[in-house]
């Protein structure tokens, strides 16, 4: 018989090992382990004599122990699935001895390959609760209770080694990662089969918002597997003074031809969004923001975007807001935006020939209250630099209101007029832009 045959890096060659014995019949052993389906090892065995295919006796071993190998489908067609566990291992890098043998003939030879299970490229999945929730204004002295898992993904990723450490950090201050609490797993190394692969950790006593505190408490749990691959999810806590409001834009697109004679195509959306960000005493704010699937869309294509959602920073003056939008985030992330989400932010990388992002600019209608709006109507293929999508001749447009109010108390009945009158109808978007 052929010697085992190793494995490279999580995957099995295709080729299968094969009898060296001369004669019509031979063996044919193979195998693979996706990386993207970290459950079994995919195995096919059968024996071929004379054009006929003949069912093969499978076994399968880890560190000399036996583990199942289950048929799947007929035995003709010689399908195998192998599930290290239990009896064996899950941990990457193990290996796995698979035999095909003839079961009731002596026309060939077993055959034996070695399959090595692949590296752990997938960091632990952490699930972060807090009470009060993410984003909720706090002041100095509010507690916050904290609840962490940290987990691997055993659902279609690659194989896990497992949740090494677990921490609990407050990093509200600039470059401090204060502990608040931490789990290392005792075991130096990585424990098969489901043990370790989840850690839950919670604080105790609860977290108290110190004295004089930052624009923003920030909670995060940290994890890193046995592996090293990291992850980190935080909580922001305003201790500012909180605002919160509404936005909503209208943007188009018009196509051409290359001579400009001819209007190709148009792309017309309307989007509609939340805003949220909390004014620290020297005038600094920090925020985020949400836009949900179009309100209205036609385009020759679908855009398919769900949710943009945008990390907001900027000041309070004496009379205004001015806000600055960066994507954080978009769902799916292979949706299109056909008209105008990215304008707001610096995601067209100058190709607008503005500032990147642009200055967005609220004024004050009362004490608690500001409203305003922002128009742009451009060329791309002008601007400078020349970098952008888009031919010589087409036209984007976008027009965007915004309206905010302090969150902390609810604002008089004619500030509330004051808002409602900035507020433009869709027909006037459109007369705005077209």
């Amino acid at each position: 018989a052929m010697p085992p045959v190793p494995g490279e890096s999580g995957r099995m060659p295709r080729a299968a090992a094969k009898s060296d014995a001369a004669g019509p019949c031979s063996i044919q052993l193979g195998g693979q382990n996706p990386d993207n389906d970290a459950f079994v090892v995919d195995v096919n065995a059968v024996e071929l004599c004379q054009g006929i295919l003949i069912p093969v006796r499978v076994e399968a071993w880890i560190a000399g122990k036996p583990i199942e190998a289950r048929l799947v489908g007929t035995p003709q067609m010689g399908n195998y699935e192998i599930n290290p566990c239990p009896g064996g291992s899950d941990v990457p890098d193990t290996k796995v001895t698979v035999t095909a043998s003839e079961e009731h003939f002596a026309f060939s030879p077993p055959q034996t390959i070695v399959i090595k299970l692949g590296a752990d490229t997938l960091a632990p999945h952490i699930d972060l609760i807090t009470k009060p929730e993410n984003g909720t204004p706090v002041k100095a002295g509010t507690p916050i209770e904290i609840f962490a898992t940290a987990r691997e993904d055993l659902n279609g990723g690659p194989w896990q080694s497992g949740v090494r450490n677990l921490q609990i950090l407050d990093i509200s201050k600039t470059n401090a990662r204060g502990v608040l609490a931490d789990y290392t797993n005792p075991s130096h190394r990585s424990l098969p089969c489901g043990e370790k692969k989840e850690e839950k950790l919670d604080v105790t006593p609860v977290y108290k918002v110190p004295a004089n505190p930052d624009p923003f408490i920030v909670i995060c749990a940290h994890t890193e597997d046995y592996a090293g691959n990291p992850n980190e999810v935080c909580h922001k806590f305003p201790t500012g003074v909180p605002y919160k409001g509404e936005f909503k834009y209208h943007s188009s697109r018009k196509y051409f031809n290359n001579d400009g004679s001819k209007l190709s195509a148009t792309c017309s959306n309307e989007y509609a969004g939340t805003l949220t960000f909390s004014v620290a005493p020297d005038g600094s704010l920090v925020g985020s923001a949400a836009s949900g699937s179009p309100t209205q869309e036609a385009c020759y294509y679908n855009s398919n975007r769900q949710s943009t959602h945008y990390a907001i920073t900027g000041r309070k003056t004496a009379n205004a807001f001015e806000l600055y939008f960066k994507i954080d985030s978009i769902e799916p992330p292979a949706s299109w935006d056909v008209g105008g989400l990215m304008v707001l932010s610096d995601y067209m990388m100058g190709c607008v020939g503005m500032t990147q992002p642009p200055k967005i600019t609220l004024a004050m209608r009362g004490p608690d209250v500001a409203a305003g709006t922002f128009d742009l109507d451009f060329m791309p293929w002008t601007a400078e630099p020349r970098n952008c999508h888009g031919g010589q001749f087409d036209v984007f447009a976008v027009h965007a209101q915004f309206s905010v109010r302090r969150s902390d108390a609810g604002p008089p009945v004619s500030e509330r007029k004051a808002i409602a009158g900035s507020v433009m109808t869709t027909a006037a978007l459109h007369k705005a832009i077209h």
